[in-house]
């Protein structure tokens, strides 16, 4: 009998993932939300919760089963566009203003009124990222402000620019991220992580001498058990937690070979580490997705902020297991690990192209930094202009079961000697680092180059 530790003569196991779902108990098809209601949200005819309540590709039965949607590719390929949408918000722009203060009323009147949330209203008139904060004082307002257009959506409850196919900001995510960035103390972060009962079982785990190695790895993920999905700052039942979830799964899937990514130039860390040949250590590599912006853009009064940047980086930090089956970093580099994460990051934009799910995670992204400059720059004092139904959206936004806790997965490739690797890792939007570098800039405009229509309930132009 030999332990984990000391298994190295032929095999490299990757021995912790995930699967992962989200789901809804409501039935799926046309409905609507009202005033604090909680049904699956789909506005007018098209849907904003995927089969199943599935977001980006993956979904959970009624009895919490995990599984990737059926048939993805063509569910992928459904698109369908809104039959009644207005031409001019349709006509792709450059830079098209929302104005917070007009939306918020729009908002609270018909969530009073009972009547749905209008498409328009949630897709923020095909904004396809914010890319402008602007404090308007004289109208009491904030607007957001970036590209443009129409949309459509799919069977993932995918909605997309009919332009670029970069997915469209969504209210339900811009009102979490401003829940989330009030406490200047909490990152809102995602991970799915083994737990410390799951690794002291995998430590002690003893193999037996001939094993085949599907008996293995299922030996392997017998002992890692349920790992654990753990977040912060954000509501647990909001698609924004969704998107997290699904985009750390995914990653973790393409890292381990389980999928076949998009773009042919990302090996997965199997297909490296199987060309390698491994190492002689027993390594955890741990990959989690971060902001990667450029500096911050300021005008010197303050009035106007532009955000710049793909957005998000991989990282990786590599550990090592004590004897108690704890992981611990360690300062070494993991060489491999850091070109897979190097890989990633380098190919994000084409990711968003093929899989707008992480598209989506982008505007998360993008909508913390906002929020975080919005909360902590004072603009919306500034401004004295108030949000209460977006600060607090926990009544009309729709709602997904993300599981907290899911099965391990393994996966084995042949090198000449051993690696067990446990990963983990996930998204840590730390908007701090962010909004704390900015670039004074003189010539950026002070205020919105288009002037207010003089109309109160057009709330973008």
């Amino acid at each position: 009998m030999k332990t984990v530790s000391d298994w190295a003569k032929w095999a490299s196991v990757i021995a912790a993932m995930v699967l992962l779902g989200e789901a809804t108990t409501h039935g799926q098809g046309i409905a609507t939300i009202q005033s604090g209601g909680t049904q699956a949200f789909v506005t007018g005819v098209t849907p904003v919760i995927g089969p199943n309540g599935g977001v980006g590709g993956v979904s959970v039965d009624t009895a919490g089963v995990v599984r990737l949607a059926e048939d993805l590719d063509a569910l992928r390929g459904l698109w369908v566009q809104p039959k009644d949408l207005d031409q001019d918000i349709a006509e792709e722009t450059e830079l098209r203003m929302v104005s917070l203060r007009r939306l918020h009323a729009q908002l609270k009147q018909r969530l009073q009124e009972e009547k749905p949330i209008t498409e328009a209203m949630f897709f923020l008139a095909g904004l396809h990222r914010v890319e402008y904060v602007f404090v308007v004082p004289e109208q009491k307002d904030v607007l957001l402000a970036g590209p443009a257009g129409a949309w459509k959506s799919n069977g993932l409850g995918q909605t997309v620019s009919v332009a670029t196919g970069a997915p469209v900001v969504r209210l339900d995510d811009l009102a979490v991220a401003l829940r989330c960035e009030r406490d200047p103390n909490t990152t809102t972060s995602c991970s799915i992580e083994p737990s410390e009962e799951g690794l002291t079982r995998f430590s002690k785990l003893k193999l037996r001498n001939g094993a085949s190695a599907q008996s293995t790895v299922k030996a392997m993920e017998r002992a890692l058990g349920q790992q654990r999905v753990l977040l912060t700052a954000v509501p647990e039942h909001s698609h924004f937690a969704a998107v997290m979830v699904a985009a750390d799964y995914w990653m973790k899937r393409y890292a381990m070979g389980f999928d076949d990514p998009p773009i042919k130039s990302m090996p997965s860390y199997m297909t490296l580490l199987q060309r390698r040949g491994g190492s002689r250590r027993v390594t955890s590599p741990r990959w989690w997705m971060a902001p990667n912006y450029e500096p911050l853009r300021r005008a010197p009064d303050g009035s106007v902020w532009r955000l710049s940047g793909v957005g998000v980086q991989t990282r990786t930090q590599d550990g090592v297991f004590d004897a108690r089956g704890e992981r611990v970093e360690t300062e070494e580099r993991n060489e491999l690990a850091e070109q897979w994460a190097e890989t990633m990051t380098t190919n994000f934009e084409q990711l968003c192209e093929e899989r707008p799910l992480f598209g989506e995670l982008r505007n998360c992204f993008d909508l913390s930094v906002i929020a975080a400059i919005i909360a902590h720059r004072g603009l919306l004092e500034l401004a004295e202009c108030e949000l209460p139904l977006l600060l607090d959206s926990s009544k009309w936004t729709p709602k997904f079961n993300v599981p907290t806790g899911l099965p391990s997965k393994g996966s084995m490739v042949r090198v000449r000697s051993g690696w067990a690797v446990s990963v983990s890792g996930g998204v840590d939007i730390d908007t701090a680092k962010v909004i704390a570098e900015w670039n004074d800039e003189p010539d950026l405009a002070p205020k919105p180059s288009q002037p207010y229509p003089s109309d109160e309930t057009q709330w973008w132009w």
